[in-house]
C-alpha cells in the first residue's frame, strides 16, 4: 500500500519537473471573442464569456441548464464534463484519477470551466511555496544602485545627522502661485516695448547702421508746409512741441515765366506806373520780362532778400494751432420722418378761381362750403369750393385802389353766417345766409339799407367816438357798418362769435379795438402806444388776446385786464400771427423771410425759427384739426409744414417741412397775399396778387 501510494507521487513530481520546460498551453475556451481579447488591456472580470452573476449563491443555478450570464446578457450553458448536467462528483473523481493530468486540473464552479496548469505555472507555485521569487528573471540579491550622489551629504565632522536632498517640509506658496513681482516686471517691459524704449535687435542694428552712415541732404519743408526730420517724416521740435505749419508763399504764375504770353508783358507807360507805385509803397513790384531761351535768364537779384524775409517772417510772426473739426454736415441734421409718412397734406392744385383784380385776402366759412375773396377794387366774391361756382359778387368799395378789401373773416359761431369785411376806414358785418341762396338774389347788390341807420354807441367819453355803428336790415336780416378813425388791416373773431378785434396800425394807442356785435359797442385795448401793431388773434379756449407789434408779441389777459406775457421774436418787423388750436403755441411771420414758432411753456424766445422763403412772409395759419400749418410769401410760394404738438410735456413739438406750393405769379413785388385752411379737410386755399385763388388738395 505504501509503495503504491508513493508511485503516483513520484510520478507527479517527475511530471512537474518535465513540464517546467514545456511552453504555456492555451485555455480550454477557444472561442474567437476570447482569443481576440486575450492580449487586450481589459481586466479579467471584463473579458468576453465571463460570468457576471456576482454573489448569487451557486445553489440557485443547481437545477438550471446555465450557470449565469455574460456581459452581453447571453446565458452561459453548463459543460457536460461529469460535474455539470448529467454527471456528479463521483464521475469527476474517477475521471481525474484515470487522467495523468488530473492532479493539475482545476475546476471553476462560477464560470463552469476546467483549467489545466502548465509546467511554468507549477514551477511558479513551487517557488512561491519555498519563499522564492516567482520569476526566475528577477535577481533578489542584485547590487544596489545609488539614485543620488551622496558625496558631501554627510554633515560636518562629528555630526550624527546626515543631510539629504529632500525634506518633509510643506510645499511653499511661491511654488504654485504666480508671482506679482514678475507680473509687474512683465507689464513694465510691455510698456517699454510699446513706447519704443526697448527695441528688437534688428531695429537696434538698423538704427546703429543709420547713425553711423554719413548725413544726407533733405527738404526742410514739405509740400504741406510741415517741418521734416532727417528721415523725411514729420517730427516735433526739440522741446517736444508740435510744429505749426507756416503760411504758404505765393506760387509763381504765367507772368513770372521766362517766356510769358504777350498779353502779360507791360507797355512802357505801364512800366512807368509800376515803378511809381513801387516808389510810393516801398514794396518791390515784379515786372515780367521775356527771354529767348532759359540760358538767357539772368540771376534773380532779389533771391537772397526774399529768402531772408521769408525766414524772418517764419521766425517773428506768431502762429496759433487751430483744431479742425471734420464733421459730416449730414450728422448735424435731425433725423426727421419722410414726408410720405406724414400724409395727408395739400400737394396738388385742384381748382383755380379767377378774379379781375389782385386779391388781398380770403376766408373760408366754418362749414367749409363757401370761400370769400376780396380784391383791390373793393369786390367781395363768394365761391362754392366743391364746384368752383361764384355764388355772389358784392361791390362794397368805390372801385379805387385805396378802397380795396384788406381783410376778411367769418364768424366762428355755429349757425351765424356773418362775414366781417375791412374796407378802408369802414368795417362791415355782412350776414351771408341770403346771399348764398342763389345768383338771382345776389344780383341786387349789397344789403339794402346796410349803410343807413343810426349811431349805436361811442368809444370815448366826452370826445370824438372811436367807432360809429350803423344798422340796416332786409327781410329780417341785419347788416352793420362800423366807421373807424384809421383803416383796419386785420380782423380776428372770438370763438363765441360776438366779439371782433380789428387792427389799425396807424391809430396809435387805439390800434386794437374790441367790437361787440350784440351791443354795437367798441372799446380800445391799449391805454398807451405799444408800437406799430401788425396782427391780433384770440386764444381758442382762454380769455387771452395775442397782439404782435414790430418786435414783440404781447399776450393780454382779458379777464384780469393786464399784460400776461411778452414774446421776443428776435427778427425783422412782424407781419402776421396765428395761434395753435390748443393755444399753447404761436406762429409769427416777419418781413425778413423768417417764421418763428413760440412754445409758451418753454419761454419767451422762439422754439424754432427758419427762413425758407425768398421774400417777406404775408400770412401764416394752423389747420384746425390736422397737424399742419402753412405760410405764404411775396415770392409767390406757399410752404406747407407738419407741426405736431404732443400731450407729453417732456416732448417738444415736431416740425417737418412737407411741400412748396408754386403757382402764383409775382406782380409788382407782390406774390401770395393770403391763405386759409379748410375746416375739416387737409385742403389749402391761397390768394395772390395775380388775381387768382388756388385750391390745393391731397390727391
Amino acid at each position: 500500500m505504501e509503495e503504491a501510494a508513493q508511485e503516483p507521487a513520484e510520478r507527479a513530481g517527475a511530471l512537474l519537473d518535465a513540464s517546467a520546460s514545456l511552453p504555456r498551453r492555451r485555455p480550454l475556451r477557444t472561442d474567437p471573442a476570447f482569443v481576440a481579447d486575450a492580449g487586450s488591456d481589459s481586466s479579467e472580470d471584463e473579458r468576453p464569456g465571463r460570468n457576471t452573476r456576482g454573489n448569487v449563491p451557486e445553489q440557485w443555478y443547481a437545477e438550471e441548464q446555465h450557470v449565469g450570464y455574460d456581459l452581453s446578457g447571453a446565458k452561459i450553458l453548463k459543460a457536460n464534463d461529469g460535474r455539470g448536467a448529467g454527471g456528479d462528483g463521483l464521475d469527476a473523481l474517477l475521471a481525474k484519477a484515470d487522467s495523468s493530468k488530473g492532479w493539475r486540473t482545476l475546476y471553476d464552479a462560477v464560470n463552469d470551466e476546467t483549467y489545466t496548469l502548465t509546467g511554468a505555472e507549477v514551477a511558479m507555485l513551487r517557488r512561491l511555496r519555498a519563499g522564492e521569487m516567482p520569476h526566475l528573471q528577477v535577481d533578489a540579491y542584485a547590487p544596489a544602485l545609488d539614485w543620488a550622489d551622496f558625496d558631501g551629504l554627510l554633515g560636518p565632522p562629528g555630526a550624527d545627522s546626515v543631510r539629504f536632498p529632500f525634506s518633509q517640509a510643506p510645499e511653499p506658496k511661491r511654488r504654485f502661485l504666480p508671482s506679482k513681482w514678475e507680473a509687474k516686471k512683465v507689464v513694465k517691459l510691455i510698456r517699454a516695448l510699446r513706447r519704443g524704449w526697448i527695441k528688437p535687435a534688428a531695429e537696434r542694428a538698423a538704427a546703429a547702421a543709420e547713425a553711423a552712415a554719413p548725413p544726407r541732404p533733405y527738404l526742410l519743408w514739405d509740400e504741406a508746409g510741415e517741418l521734416l526730420s532727417a528721415s523725411g517724416a514729420a517730427g516735433k521740435t526739440g522741446a517736444g512741441l508740435s510744429r505749426i505749419a507756416p503760411p504758404q508763399p505765393k506760387l509763381p504764375g504765367h507772368e513770372e515765366s521766362y517766356n510769358p504770353p504777350l498779353e502779360y508783358l507791360p507797355s512802357v507807360e505801364e512800366e512807368a506806373k509800376l515803378a511809381e507805385q513801387a516808389d510810393y509803397t516801398g514794396r518791390h513790384v515784379f515786372v515780367p520780362r521775356r527771354y529767348a531761351a532759359m540760358r538767357s535768364v539772368p540771376a534773380y537779384d532779389r533771391g537772397v532778400r526774399e529768402a531772408f524775409d521769408r525766414c524772418l517772417d517764419l521766425y517773428l510772426c506768431p502762429r496759433v494751432a487751430r483744431t479742425r473739426l471734420n464733421v459730416d454736415p449730414a450728422s448735424l441734421l435731425p433725423q426727421l420722418p419722410k414726408p410720405r409718412e406724414l400724409r395727408p397734406f395739400p400737394s396738388v392744385q385742384q381748382r383755380l378761381f379767377r378774379c379781375p383784380a389782385p386779391l388781398r385776402s380770403l376766408a373760408i366759412d366754418p362749414t367749409g362750403v363757401w370761400l370769400a375773396t376780396g380784391d383791390a377794387r373793393g369786390e367781395v366774391r363768394l365761391w362754392e369750393l366743391a364746384s368752383g361756382r361764384c355764388a355772389a359778387t358784392l361791390q362794397l368799395g368805390g372801385g379805387g385802389q385805396g378802397e380795396g378789401v384788406v381783410a376778411l373773416c367769418w364768424s366762428p359761431a355755429p349757425g351765424a353766417r356773418v362775414l366781417a369785411v375791412s374796407l378802408g376806414h369802414s368795417l362791415q358785418l355782412l350776414p351771408t345766409s341770403r346771399l348764398t341762396r342763389g345768383r338771382e338774389d345776389a344780383a341786387a347788390g349789397p344789403l339794402a339799407g346796410c349803410v343807413e341807420g343810426w349811431p349805436l354807441s361811442g368809444g370815448a367819453e366826452g370826445g370824438e367816438p372811436l367807432a360809429e355803428w350803423s344798422r340796416g336790415g332786409a327781410e329780417g336780416e341785419a347788416g352793420m357798418l362800423v366807421s373807424l378813425r384809421s383803416a383796419a388791416t386785420g380782423l380776428a373773431w372770438h370763438r363765441g362769435g360776438d366779439y371782433l378785434a380789428s387792427v389799425s396800425p396807424g391809430a396809435g394807442a387805439q390800434a386794437v379795438l374790441i367790437h361787440q356785435r350784440s351791443k354795437g359797442a367798441s372799446q380800445p385795448l391799449f391805454k398807451r402806444n405799444r408800437g406799430r401793431v401788425s396782427a391780433a388773434a384770440f386764444h381758442p379756449s382762454k380769455p387771452l388776446l395775442f397782439v404782435s407789434t414790430q418786435r414783440h408779441v404781447y399776450v393780454y389777459n382779458l379777464a384780469k385786464q393786464q399784460l400776461s406775457k411778452t414774446l421776443q421774436a428776435g427778427s425783422g418787423p412782424l407781419s402776421c400771427l396765428a395761434v395753435h388750436p390748443r393755444g399753447d403755441n404761436v406762429l409769427v411771420g416777419s418781413g425778413d423771410k423768417r417764421i418763428a414758432w413760440f412754445d409758451l411753456d418753454l419761454g419767451a424766445r422762439p422754439y424754432k425759427a427758419f427762413a425758407s422763403h425768398g421774400a417777406g412772409v404775408t400770412a401764416v395759419a394752423f389747420h384746425p384739426r390736422y397737424p399742419l400749418f402753412a405760410s405764404s410769401s411775396d415770392d409767390g410760394t406757399s410752404h406747407v409744414f407738419h407741426g405736431r404738438v404732443y400731450d407729453d410735456l417732456n416732448s417738444n413739438a415736431l416740425i417737418v417741412p412737407l411741400k412748396v406750393l408754386r403757382g402764383h405769379e409775382v406782380v409788382q413785388h407782390a406774390g401770395a397775399a393770403g391763405l386759409a385752411w379748410h375746416p375739416t379737410q387737409p385742403w389749402l386755399v391761397t390768394a395772390g396778387a395775380d388775381g387768382t385763388a388756388r385750391l390745393w388738395n391731397n390727391l
